[in-house]
């Protein structure tokens, strides 16, 4: 006596594999954006803290000295004449320290009135540029 067992396989579908992974795509396309920008604000905030150990070294080598401190030099000149114990070239990955100037780092840091951009190495190498102001008229 043979009984034959009528098991239902349980499986997906073609239509249901295609629609989930259009769900898929469709959230990975949303959420690709999102992340590129969250991406790039870490990135300016890594440079955004080595300007600043760049300046709180200034600003230290400066309150130490009597001569007041050129802002005008590259970083790398400010490093090797002044600020080797508190700051080193391994210490700024993120920024171009033969092309910065301290002064540079300045503006770097001050969001409200500069902006930068990075390079495709995320590296800062150039000088901030000035936010344009605007120009509201009082009605």
């Amino acid at each position: 006596m043979t009984t034959k067992h009528n098991k239902k396989k349980s499986a997906f579908t073609l239509i249901e594999l295609i629609v989930v992974i259009a769900i898929i795509a469709i959230l990975a396309a949303a959420l690709t954006p999102s992340f590129t920008g969250y991406i790039k604000e870490s990135r300016k905030v890594a440079v955004i803290n080595q300007a600043k150990n760049v300046v709180t070294a200034y600003e230290s080598v400066n309150a130490k000295t009597t001569s007041n401190i050129s802002k005008d030099q590259s970083v790398s000149s400010f490093i090797s004449s002044y600020g080797g114990d508190l700051i080193t070239a391994k210490d700024l990955k993120n920024i171009d320290i033969s092309n910065i100037t301290v002064d540079d780092c300045f503006k770097a840091i001050d969001s409200d009135k500069y902006t930068f951009k990075l390079s495709d190495d995320n590296m800062l190498v150039s000088s901030p540029t000035e936010l344009p102001t605007s120009t509201s008229s009082a009605e």
